[in-house]
């Protein structure tokens, strides 16, 4: 067992197939551990968005010995605290208890984690809350605006909302459930880490004893999931007193390393009252009720988020300002705003971040990133070392020259997007406009047109499927009906165009015409597959083709 020295961390591969980490704390009265299944909303099929998030949600409604009363009565006994959820790459399970009842909290979440029963009511009361919270985000504008801005960031894997959507939730039955969690759930995609009073040999021992035959052992989901991002400028019509704004751009990933520097440049923007943008934007202009700077960061990559909540009379001025504030870091930042940004970054590690159930989670998350642990002491002095010049430098190597902005409210930006991502082009494809693809279908629907044909060069004729970044990109941006066109190499296509493209419907040509398919077969295929169809009266335009 690998221990590192600056810190009693121990990190090995069980027997069983569990990826293990302990942080030893000798004197720290609590347990806590997590769980880490790496299986969530991007394993789920394009037809069923909102599995991961079904079966996290009713995993613990029943086991093959307890109902979900009596498995939750038997955490209750021991004092557990514990929580779960689905995200994108992982669902991951949370719990803290006093040390004596470790052994009994690991052994009921091997059960739940083993033997669920996946109760069929509990399965149809889960898709029903499920829809609620669908229809209850229509009215939380940050959540929706992130939701939005997801997809386009994102992109059809990574760009998943957790809850799904209303025709995808309905596609789910509890054998949908069951096949999902008997594919995916085994101990060689579960990484564990624990943090408390704890020898590392002893737990690695309990784990073993559990999860021992729970499926395959052999090392899984361990690949990162493509980015798909998509620049350009887009806008969501809805009735708000507030404009919600959301700024995103590529940035790096938690094993760069620039991080640290990235970490320090957000502390600069948006740390507390102090930072950049609280000062400068809403503090001496009051433009914004709030505004704030983050990142994200699936594994292998990452995203940099300026957001604010402003008046739709000052969305312009608001959107203008937040980037100004990024470009200023390069011409007028100071030492002294580079040491607070870095005491406060180290204070909240020493604080907040000292906890037992965060050591725990910082433990998990270097499993996840890194694949080992990443000593607590490195990390600190990482963010100790930056200075000014290598904030200089990052930001002259990561430039903003690729933006994705999202807005939420009464009223279109008209600033420019930065880039045109898609570029329009007319005369059969000869002349480029100049014109953003995306924008021009909003500007379309605006001027009153009741359906888009959206063909894209690149794919037509290629068959080797519709162009779903911009159809998807296209889809989201209005509210008319958008075709598919161009790519369909068979029926699979049609189906990747009308789900993960978000189109309503999908043209082919070639494959009816030559006979590869024929209608009926590819509507059934659709049919099969829960697309609804016009199965009726269809006609075999190959077999008349070839007459």
């Amino acid at each position: 067992m690998n221990v590192a020295h600056m810190s009693k961390i121990a990190h090995k591969k069980l027997s069983c197939g569990v990826e293990l980490g302990v942080t030893t704390l000798p004197h720290r009265h609590v347990v806590s551990f997590q769980l880490r299944v790496l299986a969530g909303c991007c394993d789920e099929p394009a037809e069923m968005l909102g599995l991961a998030r079904l079966l996290e949600d009713t995993l613990d409604k029943g086991t093959e010995r307890r109902n979900g009363r009596e498995l939750s009565d038997a955490f209750d006994a021991i004092g557990a605290t514990r929580s779960s959820g689905a995200g994108r790459e992982t669902t991951t399970f949370t719990c803290s208890v006093l040390p004596e009842h470790f052994e009994t909290a690991i052994a009921l979440h091997a059960e739940l984690l083993r033997e669920p029963t996946f109760p069929s009511d509990a399965v149809n009361v889960s898709v029903d809350l499920a829809k609620q919270e669908l229809v209850a985000l229509e009215d939380d504008a940050q959540g929706l605006l992130d939701k939005m801005i997801s997809k386009r960031i994102y992109g059809s894997l990574l760009g998943r909302h957790p809850l799904g959507e209303v025709e995808t939730l309905d596609r789910v039955s509890r054998p949908n459930i069951v096949d999902h969690w008997k594919a995916h759930f085994h101990a060689g995609r579960i990484l564990a880490s624990v943090a408390g009073p704890l020898d590392a040999e002893q737990v690695g021992d309990l784990l073993t004893k559990h999860f021992e035959g729970f499926g395959s052992s052999a090392l899984e989901g361990r690949s990162p999931f493509p980015i798909e991002f998509t620049g350009g400028m887009y806008h969501h019509d809805k009735e708000l007193e507030q404009q919600q704004i959301a700024i995103a751009w590529p940035a790096v990933d938690v094993t760069h390393d620039d991080f640290s520097i990235q970490q320090v440049v957000i502390g600069i923007l948006s740390g507390g009252m102090s930072g950049r943008l609280f000062t400068e934007v809403r503090e001496k202009r009051g433009l914004v009720y709030w505004v704030g700077a983050w990142n994200e960061t699936p594994r292998g990559s990452g995203i940099m988020f300026l957001g604010a909540s402003t008046t739709p009379q000052r969305c312009d001025e608001t959107y203008e300002a937040l980037l100004r504030e990024v470009e200023r870091l390069s011409e007028d930042l100071t030492q002294e705003e580079l040491d607070r940004a870095v005491t406060g970054l180290v204070t909240g590690r020493e604080t907040r971040g000292d906890t037992t159930r965060a050591r725990c989670a910082e433990l998990a998350n270097d499993l996840f990133f890194f694949g080992r642990p990443v000593p607590v002491e490195k990390k600190v002095a990482d963010l100790q070392a930056v200075t000014l010049d290598d904030i200089d430098r990052y930001l002259s190597q990561h430039p903003r020259d690729r933006l994705c902005t999202m807005t939420l409210g009464p009223r279109h930006l008209n600033a420019q997007p930065s880039t045109c991502y898609w570029d329009v082009h007319v005369n059969g494809g000869r002349i480029p406009t100049g014109m953003d693809a995306v924008a021009w279908a909003v500007e379309a629907e605006r001027l009153g047109a009741g359906e888009i044909v959206l063909t894209s060069m690149d794919a037509d004729g290629t068959k080797n499927g519709y162009d779903i970044e911009i159809t998807r990109a296209v889809a989201d941006a209005v509210r008319i009906p958008v075709v598919a066109s161009g790519g369909a190499g068979g029926p699979e296509h049609l189906f990747e165009a009308v789900t993960a493209g978000g189109a309503s419907a999908a043209l082919a040509a070639s494959i009816f015409h030559f006979g590869e398919y024929t209608i009926e077969e590819t509507k059934r295929y659709l049919a099969e597959r829960g697309v609804p169809v016009r199965l009726q009266n269809s006609v075999n335009i190959s077999s008349n083709f070839q007459k």
